[in-house]
Order: C-alpha cells, then sequence, then structure tokens
C-alpha cells in the first residue's frame, strides 16, 4: 500500500513479519533516490502482530487555521487472549508531511477483555419454617438448573442459611469436583432454625463473591434466593445489604416456596 505525497512516496509492508510478534513496516521512498528508508515508531510492547500499515490516511491542512497536513498510519490487529475468545484492537501513529512522527506521547492501550461467563450462587432457605418436601424441591431445583447451564462458562455455589450458614460448595469446589457437586447437593440437611435472610446475603456477598472462593473478577453475578419469605429474628436491615449487593453489581432473584402451616 502507498500513499502519495509531493516528491516522495509513503509506502507500506503491513503483512513483512519482522521478528517473532512484530508485523509491518513503513518506508519513505523520495522520487529519484534509491533505496527506501524505514520509518521507526515509538511502538509499545503491547503492539504484537499490529499489521502496521495495513490502514494508511492523509490528513488535509486547513489553511484558514494554517494547520499543516499529517499522516495517520495504523495497524488494526493486535490481539488480545481473552478467557473464551480472541479480540483485535488497533493503534494509529501521526507523521508530518515530511513522514517523519509527530511527538512520541504516550501510545494507546489495548481494551479490557470483555464479560466473561457468569458465576451463580444459590441461597437457600433451611429454616424450619420450609417443610421437608419444599427443601428437597429445592435441591432438585439446583441440580436441574445447574445441568442446563453445563458447558456455558458456568460456576455455581450453594449456601444453606437459617439462624446459622454453610457454605456447601464454593465455586472452587465446583471447578474441581467433576461431576460429584450433584451427590453433594443431594446429601445437604435441613437445619432447621431460624430464618435470617438478610445476614445470609451479606455472607453471600462478602465470602463467596470473593476471588478465593473462586469468583471471576470479569463475570457477570447472579445471586438466586430461594426461601418462604418470612425473616424471623434478623437484626441486620435488609436496605443495607441490597446497597451492598448492588455496589458490587449483583444480579438478584428471589424463588418463593410454601410456608409449613
Amino acid at each position: 500500500m502507498y500513499l502519495y505525497l509531493t516528491l516522495r512516496l509513503l509506502v507500506s509492508a503491513p503483512l513483512i513479519n519482522y521478528s517473532q510478534n512484530k508485523r509491518g513496516k513503513i518506508y519513505n521512498c523520495e522520487t529519484g533516490r534509491s533505496p527506501c528508508s524505514e520509518i521507526s515508531l515509538p511502538e509499545p510492547n503491547h503492539a504484537v502482530n499490529m499489521s502496521l500499515g495495513l490502514s494508511m490516511a492523509k490528513q488535509q491542512s486547513d489553511q484558514s487555521n494554517q494547520k499543516q497536513s499529517k499522516i495517520v498510519v495504523c495497524g488494526p490487529t493486535i490481539p488480545r487472549n481473552c478467557e473464551t475468545i480472541t479480540t483485535y484492537n488497533g493503534m494509529c501513529f501521526q507523521l508530518r508531511e515530511t513522514l517523519s512522527p509527530i511527538g512520541e506521547g504516550q501510545p494507546p492501550k489495548l481494551e479490557d477483555c470483555p464479560i466473561s461467563g457468569t458465576d451463580i450462587v444459590f441461597l437457600i432457605d433451611g429454616s424450619g419454617s420450609v417443610s421437608d418436601d419444599d427443601f428437597r424441591r429445592m435441591k432438585e431445583f439446583m441440580i436441574k438448573l445447574i445441568k442446563q447451564f453445563q458447558g456455558r462458562n458456568t460456576l455455581f455455589a450453594v449456601m444453606q442459611y437459617s439462624s446459622v450458614f454453610e457454605i456447601h460448595m464454593d465455586f472452587n469446589d465446583y471447578k474441581t469436583r467433576g461431576s460429584s457437586w450433584e451427590s453433594l447437593i443431594n446429601g445437604i440437611s435441613q437445619q432447621k432454625r431460624w430464618t435470617h435472610t438478610p445476614t445470609a446475603i451479606r455472607k453471600v456477598v462478602r465470602e463467596l463473591f470473593v476471588p478465593s472462593s473462586g469468583s471471576r473478577p470479569k463475570a457477570v453475578k447472579v445471586l438466586v434466593v430461594i426461601t418462604d419469605g418470612q425473616t424471623v429474628g434478623d437484626s441486620t436491615p435488609m436496605s443495607v445489604v441490597v446497597r451492598e449487593a448492588e455496589d458490587k453489581g449483583i444480579i438478584r432473584y428471589a424463588i418463593g416456596v410454601q410456608h409449613k402451616y
């Protein structure tokens, strides 16, 4: 590719590989002179295989503002390996009409990887107001939902609460258990105590949606609370823990079960 300028050509070789991870060169070719001379640009370390010169354009001078013409040279194929995909970013440099770089400024950084995967916590009510049949249905529901989402870059964790709180499986456990997570859920015994829902939500936010429990920083975070809706004996305000969850960007769903009369 080339751009014709007065008494010179700007020539690019965007597909030439000149080192293990560097691709693309540009040259100043003056009419009547040989050979062309390479133009050096301040490429940062992350400008990997950028195909420099694959795109070039000339910005015309503005006589009213006495602005000089500028040349823009771009490399649009810098890869970034994310968890499930590879994204591509571009980088551009400005040259004077004499083909000397304009300043050495700080080249742009690559964009962050997009949000990847989903982390889901099941928070199940094991208080005494939940019937044995409803507690069994909770476990069946969790197993069915996990199976539907397997193979979709989704991790799961399970906590049971009443007036005591028990993490049965965090995200690290889910990743290492293979298929044994199902027998673990089937084996959960109901606590049958009071119902402290706000405190349980706070513990999920602070103890499960954290890297040490295997939660991924860029994953979508989802909390599914399965309860009979009766909070008994909990002094923690629901409004406060809801705000904590919102501050962490946690999407929340509540699923109701029948009371035991």
